[in-house]
């Protein structure tokens, strides 16, 4: 699902201001929670404090069983659940205002007999002291306290630590009393005698205290978090909404030419005035790019209609071109001694390679093919002149190809003031005998496949290329073919062809290709060729014409050709 930037933006916003809260809340939990563990570990230090003061000073030497308690010693445990009764109050007025009760639960001692420890604790009851106390001493029901000496067998490691330590020592723990937390405090009688005062609050009780802490520090975090919420949507949605509609407005550029509403404009303008940052200033440039985009689609059509014209040109001066080339095969079916074929493939609307046969008289033909220096327009009409001058120059009886080079290029020479050149290759063929009488003006070798199987290419005289000096020299050379022997003219578009790693195709791939191709008709040898050609290219752009013309000679009474 695509999401705009206004989600986007408040999406992050929303979880940094959550993570934020969460941190803040969880934070205030902490510090509530650890002020409120103070408050009761000072408390029950405090209450501890206060036991050597109302217990009389020997009251742990006295003290071998609940029996050995005398008058005087329950009265006094009566004053030490007085002041539990005391302080429990003084809790509980304090807790009820923070929603929270947690209460002093017991006031004990604690003494060490051999590895042992026991345990003296008390709570406030209602007895007759009459029925306790000896000789009727005491007239009237007085408050004393019940009490327990027992082993405690299941004390918690804090109470073992505060004895060994003589230190005060908290514990949080679970003995067969219950769940509580603890203080530990040694004490000393005035005869020296050590002991222990514990003071318990019930853990059940401080856990429920600490959620109702955590429930608050929620209830708060949540009521800040949706105030914090609700007035950054509001402000963001201010803050972007000029986005939203410059991203509209640049959405509907594309079905409206690229031209704004005059409403449209008038908004952007408001923006571009009103807010003076980067908004404003995007606003103010988005109408400045929509006005040079304007001038721009002008520009762009009559530069298209401009660039159409030349396409159409190029079109014709591609197929004028073409219209110098013979593109009917077979060229003589009346002529049953050769068959030939020839294909071309520009790199562009129009490009510079050429090729041309023809019948001087009935036992000679004429073949060539060449390639211009350059591509595209000049080179069509170099080639256009090229032609022109080869027709003038081959179409008389007793042709030597030497001669018909220097012909064609003192022409070519003369007016070449963009010193444009085309190389060239010029062969006669005896249809008679199979003599081959050839030049060359720089251009490729030809190939030659016999019929056996075997293909090389055929010797070349020296030649410059055609248009550049007046006075180059050309020479004729001989070749004989057999019957059932073809011979292949190219262009470089075929040996230099690139292949997306950048490898050339070679003569020497060509000369395996028509190694296997002896025999082949013209038309499927050439066919067979650029295939070649364009798998070796794949999908690489063309960077040269392609032009092929094969010719398989096969008189009725076979020559004998020479090596």
């Amino acid at each position: 699902m695509k999401l705009s930037l206004r989600a986007k933006i408040l999406g992050v916003v929303f979880a940094i201001i959550t993570l934020c809260t969460v941190v803040f809340t969880w934070d205030t939990y902490l510090d509530d929670r650890n002020l409120f563990l103070t408050d009761i570990d000072n408390t029950l230090v405090t209450a501890a404090h206060a036991v050597p003061q109302i217990l009389p000073d020997d009251f742990q030497g006295a003290i071998e069983s609940p029996s050995s308690l005398t008058l005087e010693n329950q009265l006094a445990l009566g004053r030490l659940a007085r002041y539990i009764t005391n302080v429990d109050q003084d809790l509980e007025n304090l807790n009820t205002s923070k929603n929270k009760t947690v209460t002093i639960s017991d006031i004990y001692t604690i003494v060490r007999k051999g590895k042992d420890f026991y345990i003296f604790y008390t709570h406030a009851c209602e007895k007759d002291a009459a029925a306790i106390g000896q000789e009727g001493e005491v007239e009237q029901e007085q408050e004393v306290a019940c009490a327990t000496y027992e082993e405690y067998p299941t004390y918690p490691q804090g109470l073992a630590e505060a004895w060994e330590t003589q230190s005060l020592t908290f514990a949080s723990y679970e003995d067969t009393y219950g769940r509580w937390r603890s203080a530990f405090i040694p004490k000393q009688t005035s005869s020296g005698s050590m002991y222990l005062v514990g003071v318990d609050a019930n853990l059940d009780l401080v856990q429920n205290a600490l959620k109702h802490l955590l429930i608050e520090a929620a209830q708060l975090g949540l009521a800040i978090l949706v105030v914090i919420w609700l007035l950054s949507y509001l402000l963001l949605r201010r803050m972007l909404s000029p986005i939203g509609k410059l991203t509209t407005y640049t959405e509907n550029l594309a079905t409206s030419d690229f031209e704004l509403l005059e409403s449209q404009r008038s908004e952007l303008s408001r923006i571009a005035k009103t807010q003076t940052d980067e908004i404003g200033t995007l606003a103010g440039e988005f109408v400045e790019m929509v006005d040079k985009l304007e001038m721009y689609v002008e520009d762009l059509k009559v530069t298209t209609a401009a660039k159409q014209r030349v396409e159409d040109e190029l079109k014709i001066a591609h197929d004028i071109q073409m219209s110098f080339l013979k593109k009917t095969f077979p060229p003589f079916p009346e002529c049953p001694d050769f068959d030939l074929f020839a294909t071309i493939d520009p790199a562009k609307e129009v490009g510079g390679d050429l090729y041309d046969f023809s019948l001087i008289d009935d036992e000679h033909l004429v073949v060539s093919i060449g390639d211009v220096s350059d591509k595209g327009v000049p080179a069509a009409l170099f080639m256009a002149v090229t032609m022109t001058l080869l027709k003038q120059a081959t179409q008389r009886q007793g042709l030597d190809p030497a001669d018909a080079l220097r012909q064609i290029n003192s022409a070519l020479v003369q007016g070449n003031e963009s010193f444009m050149f085309v190389t060239f290759f010029l062969g006669v063929l005896n249809l008679r005998t199979g003599e081959l009488r050839y030049s060359n003006a720089g251009h490729n070798p030809p190939v030659v496949i016999r019929s056996r199987g075997e293909s090389r290419q055929i010797p070349m005289p020296d030649g410059l290329v055609l248009g550049v000096m007046p006075d180059a020299v050309y020479r004729t050379e001989k070749l004989h073919l057999g019957s059932g022997d073809s011979i292949v003219l190219y262009t470089d578009g075929i040996t230099e062809a690139m292949s997306p790693q950048r490898e050339i195709y070679t003569e020497e791939r060509l000369l395996r290709v028509t190694e296997m191709l002896a025999g082949t008709p013209p038309a499927e040898l050439a066919q067979k060729i650029v295939d070649s050609v364009k798998l070796h290219v794949a999908q690489a752009p063309q960077s040269d014409d392609i032009t092929l013309l094969t010719l398989k000679y096969s008189p009725p009474a076979a020559a004998n050709p020479e090596m």
